[in-house]
């Protein structure tokens, strides 16, 4: 059978042929990526718009804080909702943040940089390391202060920073005051150091090469010292 030449040019420019044998077809926008020459997958409006969310990290946590506050209300006749629990709350968010970026930079960042080549080194110290500094030592800030506020609240603040309590008193105090050493090597010890290690600050070699073991030994001293002050504020508060 012969084909014209007009049916001939329309199977040529056909989008299943051009996946094949040309280039890409100007539609190529509304999928996701190629394999092989063809379309791996299509994306959805909802896909855009889920992408969207997840991808904006000011508004996940908007979200999640106001998802939280709906249960909070939800149970506030059982279970009420005081200026006490609220801060306690906090307490306990800002305090993960803390010590969670204790335990990457000592469990994942700190023993992982000896082993990056040095022409990668960069992308570390000049971008990831300075936010999670950022994160790391405004978490201990909040931890310590909502951790104060909580104690004042719950009207046993001076019995445990002063060693008067007994039981529960005395052991929470015990943990706050691990908590204000381990804040205060993150604010008066380990930044400082860092804003040197990491160019933050103008520093020699000499000063840099000084501040690495300092920072390091402070942290190690937290991470030690986060093990008994976790349990001194969990047996405090759910024994």
């Amino acid at each position: 059978m012969k084909v014209g030449p007009l049916v001939r040019k329309a199977v040529n420019a056909s989008p299943q042929n051009t996946m094949t044998n040309g280039p890409k077809p100007a539609y190529e926008p509304q999928w996701t990526g190629w394999v092989a020459g063809k379309p791996s997958k299509t994306i959805s409006s909802g896909e855009t718009k889920v992408a969207k969310f997840f991808g904006n990290l000011h508004l996940v946590l908007s979200v999640g804080f106001a998802a939280a506050l709906i249960v909070m209300f939800s149970f506030h006749s059982s279970v009420p909702v005081t200026s006490y629990s609220a801060t306690l709350w906090l307490h306990v968010f800002f305090g993960i943040v803390w010590i969670g970026l204790l335990y990457y930079l000592n469990f994942v960042q700190v023993p992982t940089m000896p082993k990056i080549p040095a022409e990668q080194k960069g992308a570390i110290t000049g971008h990831i390391a300075p936010k999670v500094f950022f994160f790391f030592r405004y978490g201990a800030l909040l931890t310590l202060i909502t951790g104060l506020v909580a104690a004042a609240i719950g009207g046993y603040g001076h019995e445990a920073l002063t060693f008067q309590g007994s039981g529960k008193v005395g052991l929470i105090g015990i943990g706050m005051w691990l908590g204000i050493i381990m804040a205060f090597n993150v604010w008066f010890i380990i930044w400082p150091a860092q804003k040197k290690i990491l160019g933050i600050i103008e520093a020699t070699a000499e000063e840099k090469a000084a501040a690495a073991p300092r920072a390091l030994f402070a942290s190690r001293t937290n991470l030690l010292l986060s093990i008994p002050m976790l349990y001194c504020m969990a047996g405090a508060n759910f024994a």
